[in-house]
C-alpha cells in the first residue's frame, strides 16, 4: 500500500536531465494495485497526476504543485508461450533484451540503446534500427480514467487494448495524444522464437546496434534523447515544400530515398551550422544535432526552453515547417515562453 499524503520530492533524480523541479506529492508504484490506489485518491481529491518512467523523455517547465506524480516502478516479466512476453509498465527496455534472449526469443533488437521503461517506450511509440513498438505490442492493458463536466477525474476503469486500438502513428499513440486519460499498466509483446544456434548472432545484432548508438547519440551525457521528431515532407505545402526540397539538394540530401521520406532533423541543424550552439547550461550535441545535451550539476529549464524555441523559431521563418517535440514538456509552456533568452 503506497502513502499518498504531501510528500514534497525534488524530481532531480527522476530525469535524464537532471532538472530540479519540486513536486508536493510524490509516489513510486510497483504493483497494478498502486496505481488503483493512486487514481482513487486523485479521484477523491480532484487532482491530475503525471506518471514517470526513467524521465528519459520529458522536460519540466515548471514545479508540479498540485498533480501527484507517479515514479513507475512496476516490474515484472512473464512469459505466456508461442513467443508473448507479458510485461510490466515500468521495467526497463534493457531487461526486456535479456529476459528474451535468456528464453530464446529475439525481434526486440532495434530497441537498443533507448534508455526508458516498456510504458514510456509505448506512449511515444519508441523505434530505432527500422522498428517501433508498434511492430510488436499484441495489446496494452490500461486504466482508462474519465472526467466530470469540469473536466476533474471522475472514474475508471481497467481494461486491454488491442493493437489498433492504440493508434500508434510515428512517435505517437492514442496515450500521447490523451495523456491524462490513460495509465499503461503492461503490455502482451509478440516476439521470435529462436534455436540455441540463432541466438549469437541475434545478440551480435544487437551489440553492434548499441556501438551504433554510442558512435553517433551522446548516451553517456545527460539529455533527453531526440528533442524534435524527424521531418516527412507529406504536410508542408507545395510553396514551402519546394523550398525545403531545394536546401535539401543544396547540401546533396537525397529525401525520396532514406527512411520512409523522413528527413532525419538532425542533419538539418548540423547543416545549418547548430552543432555546439550554446544557451548558458544547454548545448546542442556536438555528435548528433537533435539532442540537447548539459554538463551542468544545475541545469536551469529556461536555458532549456528557450533552445526549444529558438530552433523552432529558426526552422519555421525558414522554411515555415512547424517542429514537433518527441519529448514531452510537461507544465506550462505559456509561462515559459516569456522567459525565453539567448540567439542562434
Amino acid at each position: 500500500m503506497v502513502n499518498i499524503d504531501s510528500n514534497v520530492t525534488n524530481l532531480k533524480s527522476f530525469n535524464t536531465y537532471g532538472i530540479s523541479v519540486i513536486a508536493n506529492f510524490f509516489i513510486i508504484a510497483k504493483s497494478e494495485v498502486d496505481f488503483i490506489q493512486a487514481i482513487t485518491h486523485c479521484i477523491c481529491n480532484k487532482i491530475g497526476l503525471i506518471v514517470l518512467g526513467r524521465g528519459s523523455n520529458v522536460l519540466f517547465l515548471n514545479d508540479i504543485k498540485r498533480d501527484l506524480v507517479i515514479k513507475n516502478d512496476y516490474q515484472t516479466i512473464d512469459n505466456i508461450g508461442s513467443g508473448i512476453l507479458r510485461v510490466s509498465s515500468g521495467t526497463n527496455l534493457s531487461n526486456v533484451i535479456s529476459y528474451s534472449f535468456e528464453h530464446l526469443l529475439a525481434g526486440f533488437e532495434w530497441s537498443a540503446g533507448i534508455p526508458g521503461t516498456l510504458g514510456g517506450a509505448i506512449v511515444s511509440n519508441a523505434g530505432s534500427f527500422g522498428g517501433e513498438m508498434k511492430d510488436i505490442i499484441q495489446s496494452v492493458k490500461v486504466i482508462e480514467i474519465s472526467f466530470n463536466s469540469k473536466g476533474e477525474y471522475d472514474n475508471f476503469v481497467i481494461k486491454r487494448m488491442s493493437n489498433a486500438e492504440c493508434e500508434f502513428e510515428y512517435r505517437n499513440s492514442i496515450f500521447k495524444k490523451n495523456p491524462n486519460k490513460y495509465i499503461i499498466l503492461d503490455a502482451d509483446i509478440k516476439l521470435d522464437v529462436i534455436l540455441k544456434e540463432e541466438l549469437v548472432e541475434r545478440k551480435n545484432i544487437y551489440i553492434n546496434n548499441v556501438k551504433r548508438k554510442k558512435e553517433t547519440q551522446p548516451i553517456s551525457e545527460k539529455s533527453a534523447g531526440c528533442v524534435f521528431k524527424n521531418l516527412t515532407m507529406d504536410t508542408y505545402k507545395a510553396i514551402f515544400r519546394r523550398k525545403f526540397v531545394k536546401f535539401l539538394k543544396e547540401i546533396n540530401y537525397d529525401w525520396n530515398l532514406e527512411d520512409n521520406n523522413r528527413i532525419p532533423l538532425g542533419l538539418i541543424f548540423d547543416k545549418l551550422g547548430l552543432k555546439g550552439k550554446k544557451i548558458d547550461t544547454v548545448s546542442i550535441s556536438e555528435k548528433h544535432a537533435n539532442f540537447l545535451i548539459t554538463n551542468s550539476d544545475n541545469v536551469n529549464i529556461n536555458d532549456l526552453y528557450s533552445m526549444i524555441y529558438l530552433l523552432r523559431a529558426k526552422i519555421y521563418n525558414m522554411f515555415r515547417i512547424k517542429l514537433d517535440t518527441e519529448i514531452v514538456l510537461i507544465g506550462d509552456e505559456k509561462k515559459a515562453k516569456k522567459k525565453v533568452h539567448g540567439i542562434l
